[in-house]
């Protein structure tokens, strides 16, 4: 298998997603091997590509969070879109679904087409309305909940309002 990015970046990473990282390197590995048998194998560049950028966009959150920097909004949605893990998991859906699975489809997916930056965007945002209580509490990167309340100076129940404004306009 064609090495994915340097491992060296998976060592940056918190303990708990450097397991997740590896299991998922093993696992392209042994997905390569069956799908070249196949000769399909081609197909695993999408979904490696979206690897590589979910990784790197970890890794932006964890200096984020072991630097104590407070993204703006902006900042936060921009990099919480890609770690939401959308098109990572649309385009491995697409690893296994036969004669379905063209490069057309795959490149298609990979544009991050309107369907995709809503499904991130409602993703993203009920998971901060659900969690932000929960993750204030530990050493995590601040949630797009407290990134909102920074930047706007609004209430929490302002920000959740907003936040399903946002899911609706989605």
């Amino acid at each position: 298998m064609p090495l994915l990015f340097d491992t060296k970046e998976i060592d940056k990473l918190p303990d708990y997603m450097k397991i997740l990282c590896r299991t998922l390197l093993n696992l392209y590995k042994e997905l390569e091997e069956e799908m070249a048998k196949q000769g399909i194998s081609h197909r695993l560049y999408y979904s490696q590509e979206a690897f590589k950028e979910i990784v790197m966009s970890y890794d932006i959150e964890s200096n984020w969070c072991n630097e104590g920097y407070e993204a703006t909004f902006d900042e936060y949605m921009g990099n919480g879109l890609i770690t939401g893990g959308q098109l990572l998991l649309g385009l491995s859906s697409l690893l296994g679904m036969g004669e379905v699975a063209t490069v057309e489809a795959f490149e298609w997916m990979q544009s991050k087409p309107k369907v995709l930056v809503a499904a991130n965007i409602i993703g993203r945002l009920l998971n901060d309305i659900a969690s932000h209580e929960e993750e204030d509490q530990r050493a995590h990167v601040a949630t797009g909940v407290k990134c909102y309340l920074k930047d706007y100076g609004v209430s929490k129940e302002e920000v959740i309002d907003e936040f399903y404004k946002m899911i609706a306009n989605a």
